[in-house]
């Protein structure tokens, strides 16, 4: 066998798997670019909706606004020692009524629910951070920093962790 016909018989084969590896990440790069929430009006809209549907309930202490910010196909992890959650994974119904719960007996002082960061995206998810201070009847004030991660799911989005952090 001539040399270019051997050059050609190991390189393409070997080319192969270069090549497969290139089009899954410029797949995996698009998939992303779909999750992003300044590329879709929609999406924005969404997060627009949830991130003001968190802020009311932690400013009044009410879950009301969150009916529709759960996930009703995949649970949600929970972990919070300010609202008396212990760590697992739970229903929508369930996060429901153990964030009302937590919320018996607090007063907010102060919510600040800051803007979803690129910097914290991964797998089409966001992590936005909070700072809550609140006031349990008879007691001094307690300030909590809160973790909340959102995902797309249909054509918004959806609470998928709230965690307290140290």
């Amino acid at each position: 066998m001539s040399a270019p016909r051997r050059w050609i018989g190991t390189a393409v084969p070997g080319a192969a798997p270069f090549l497969l590896c290139a089009l899954l990440f410029a797949a995996a790069e698009a998939t992303l670019a779909r999750a992003s929430p300044s590329d879709d009006p929609e999406q924005d809209e969404g997060l627009a909706r949830l991130h003001a549907a968190i802020e009311a309930a932690f400013q009044r202490c009410d879950v009301a606004s969150l009916r529709t910010a759960f996930s009703r196909r995949v649970k949600t992890l929970l972990s919070s020692r300010a609202l008396g959650v212990r760590q697992g994974y739970y229903g929508a119904d369930q996060a429901l009524l153990i964030l009302g719960r937590g919320f018996e007996g607090l007063r907010t002082l102060r919510f600040r629910l800051a803007e979803p960061d690129d910097a914290a995206r991964q797998d089409g998810r966001l992590a936005v951070r909070a700072r809550w201070v609140f006031r349990e009847e008879g007691a001094s004030k307690t300030e909590v920093r809160l973790s909340f991660t959102f995902a797309p799911e249909g054509e918004g989005w959806c609470i998928r962790e709230i965690r307290e952090l140290k």
